[in-house]
């Protein structure tokens, strides 16, 4: 029996939540953006995503030269820096 990915649980600041740019279109990112908007809606500050929403996430946060792009990376640089290292310190203490 295979267990279920974790999902990825982001809590956003207030000032992260404006950086999310308005969804406009029907591509990935778009979508993507448009889903959170509406968990942001429910929960007023937690993101849960999966792990091919993730993927989605960090294509467009490294994707350069316009605002719905840039706001992804403004959004989520605090939160995706806090994960890596919170995985980073778990890692450490395992191997130590």
């Amino acid at each position: 029996m295979t267990k279920s990915p974790k999902p990825f649980v982001f809590q956003l600041a207030p000032r992260e939540i404006a950086e999310l740019p308005d969804p406009q279109g029907s591509g990935d990112g778009a979508e993507l953006c448009r889903m959170m908007k509406e968990q942001l809606a429910t929960s007023g500050d937690t993101v849960t995503l999966t792990d091919s929403q993730m993927g989605c996430l960090l294509r467009h946060m490294v994707r350069n030269g316009d605002p719905f792009h840039e706001g992804m990376y403004r959004a989520f640089t605090r939160s995706l820096f806090e994960l890596t290292a919170l995985h980073l310190a778990e890692d450490v203490t395992r191997s130590g």
